[in-house]
């Protein structure tokens, strides 16, 4: 999984910035982007959570703890009631493979007959 350094070079160059360009935006010198990307400075918890939020990411994937870039805006919204997409997920993962499999295949088969109902 990838590094702290290697998330913020890879979202930096996604978004078409400069390690300039990124600097500028969070107040930096550039040198500081280039030790981060590099491995050679290690952030604090206020820049991650900066610089997640200017990439519209969660701490987690720029920490490269997750590999799920999802929107925080959609990791936010609610479903089924009160029930957070996050908290959605959160169940999710805490549930046994065999568990998980049936509720991916659940999931499958639901998608499927929801095509075939709005195609009547």
């Amino acid at each position: 999984m990838p590094n702290f350094g290697e998330m913020l070079a890879e979202l930096r160059q996604d978004n078409g910035l400069t390690q300039k360009e990124l600097a500028e935006k969070l107040h930096l010198a550039s040198s500081s982007i280039s030790n981060y990307e590099t491995g050679q400075r290690t952030p604090d918890a206020d820049f991650v959570c900066r610089t997640a939020d200017l990439f519209s990411v969660s701490a987690d994937y720029i920490l490269g703890r997750i590999d799920t870039n999802l929107p925080l805006d959609l990791m936010n919204q609610t479903y089924c009631g009160n029930e957070r997409v996050s908290t959605v997920i959160g169940k999710l993962l805490a549930l046994d493979d065999r568990r998980r499999e049936t509720v991916v295949r659940l999931l499958s088969d639901l998608s499927i007959c929801a095509k075939i109902g709005n195609n009547k």
